[in-house]
């Protein structure tokens, strides 16, 4: 498969990412917070312009709404950082630059990853662009805002998962894709190892047959009649 056969794919699935992604970080804006409200924003294109250009939102943050008591609730949440806030207390100065650029090396690797992958490699494709459609939704985010916006907060018993969004749904669902082809490869090749030392054997064994099959008979010499006691010449 050339690489411009590749391209549609990978452009389907990280725009797909893209979207879902700031639609429903629109969404979270609009029913977390009172952003649109403080800006007297009705209307669709006001609403857009107003996510687009405010920033530091949590001021204006509205109460959670409960999905699934005790476990799921939608929380507005500001992330300066990486996953889990990594890096979110890192002066301003050095932290934009960094997580502005930092995406933009790792989504060309996973491109260069993604234009390597064999044909029959579907998986592993649609798994790599997931990451690349994710990594770019937070990214729109970090370039625009200088933050990621989270809203999805699990908490099971005492224990609270990080704060997250569907970009990073995208980007786990991508790396989980790309470890279960990862084994899948590694079968493969275990298969084809263990069928070629079988068919290696097979010749082996054959060329053995064929060898002593092949081995020319010793001629014995011809023994003499023992003579016969009772006949008289």
């Amino acid at each position: 498969m050339g690489f411009s056969q590749k391209i549609p794919l990978l452009a389907l699935v990280c725009l797909l990412a893209l979207v879902a992604d700031q639609a429903t970080k629109f969404w979270a804006v609009e029913n977390l917070t009172r952003a649109f409200e403080v800006e007297s924003a009705e209307t669709f294109t006001q609403k857009l312009r107003s996510f687009w250009v405010m920033e530091n939102l949590e001021p204006l943050r509205k109460s959670p709404i409960t999905v699934v008591e005790g476990f799921w609730r939608f929380r507005y949440l500001e992330n300066p950082g990486a996953a889990w806030g990594f890096l979110g207390s890192l002066d301003p100065r050095l932290r934009l630059p960094f997580f502005r650029s930092a995406p933009l090396f790792a989504m060309a690797v996973l491109g260069f990853l993604y234009f390597r992958a064999a044909r029959h490699q579907l998986r592993l494709r649609v798994s790599l662009a997931l990451v690349i459609g994710g990594a770019l939704g937070n990214f729109v985010d970090r370039w625009i805002h200088g933050y990621v916006i989270d809203f999805v907060d699990w908490h099971v018993s005492t224990y609270h998962w990080p704060t997250f969004n569907v970009a990073d749904v995208a980007i786990s669902l991508g790396v989980a894709g790309v470890a279960l082809e990862s084994l899948a490869a590694s079968r493969r090749r275990k298969k084809r190892a263990a069928e070629a030392e079988t068919a290696e054997e097979e010749i082996e064994s054959r060329a053995s047959g064929e060898g002593e099959s092949a081995l020319p008979e010793v001629d014995r010499p011809l023994e003499a009649p023992e003579p016969d006691p009772t006949r008289s010449d």
